[in-house]
């Protein structure tokens, strides 16, 4: 999985320079959005991950799993829209993201639960906006598209994200 990952970030970088030096890169919000939705997705999928090995409550680390595979299924098409709009995802976490996604490593208990899904609560309520301004004004009819297509998923991560933040006090 390693390898396809990499040579997928190769990919994706050589497919940007290409479109770059044949004027064909996307506008700047559907290429900005498409770059934010992926490293937002990468990093809530790695985030869950971490909590499918770590929480101590049942309901939270089965949140967890729904996310991992929700956020694996959107990865893939993220690789695909981003070959077919020539924009270069880089794969990997942010640094912010990947400091965070440290941090959380070293809680336990429900001090990492509560710190879990108060990120989720916060990172689906993002994604909601961002996806949301994509499906109102985006330039890209297919980007328009498969944002409002996973709207509804992102709606109910953020509505469930609360439920549980509610009920374990997390916010």
């Amino acid at each position: 999985m390693r390898r396809s990952t990499t040579g997928l970030a190769l990919t994706l970088a050589i497919a940007l320079a290409a479109a770059s030096a044949h004027g064909e890169e996307k506008s700047g919000s559907d290429k900005e959005f498409l770059v934010r939705a992926y490293r937002a997705s990468f990093a809530d999928l790695k985030y869950s991950e971490l909590a499918v090995k770590q929480a101590s409550n049942d309901t939270v680390r089965e949140f967890a799993r729904q996310l991992v595979k929700d956020h694996a299924r959107t990865r893939e098409q993220y690789g695909a829209l981003a070959l077919m709009h020539k924009v270069a995802v880089i794969t990997g976490l942010e640094k912010g993201d990947r400091e965070l996604h440290d941090k959380m490593a070293q809680l336990k208990g429900e001090e990492f639960d509560r710190a879990y899904v108060r990120q989720m609560v916060a990172d689906h309520d993002r994604a909601v906006r961002l996806f949301e301004g994509q499906a109102k004004e985006g330039a890209d009819a297919t980007l328009k598209e498969f944002a409002m297509k996973e709207l509804p998923m992102l709606r109910e991560h953020l509505k469930k994200a609360r439920e549980i933040a509610e009920a374990i006090k997390a916010q």
